[in-house]
């Protein structure tokens, strides 16, 4: 998990195989959420709006993404089941590169 010193990230997909990677999402942890964002690319009708939400419950996470209305309780052995069901259909490379602001004026 994120630590509370958290910058947001920036998540960057191949979407189309051997393509370079593209920023598709932005990652941040704040009030014990990890919260996904659309970035700000113009291909996203939405962008800027959050996409999802995990929350650590102690006894799992509760699961919000964006189309769906109600939010989704998995324990923590469901949530491992889920990641690699995902992780072994998807083939496209994926980085979550951390942003830092380096000098504000």
């Amino acid at each position: 998990m994120p630590s509370l010193n958290f910058y947001p990230m920036k998540v960057y997909i191949e979407s189309v195989d051997g393509e370079p990677l593209r920023h598709e999402y932005d990652l941040e942890f704040s009030d014990g959420q990890t919260r996904l964002y659309y970035s700000n690319t113009k291909e996203w009708t939405v962008p800027g709006q959050q996409a999802a939400y995990v929350i650590n419950t102690g006894n799992g996470y509760i699961v919000k993404l964006d189309g769906i209305t109600k939010p989704i309780n998995i324990d923590y052995a469901q949530a491992e089941q889920l990641f690699i069901l995902l992780m072994y259909m998807n083939d496209a490379k994926i980085e979550i590169c951390e942003t830092k602001v380096i000098k504000s004026i």
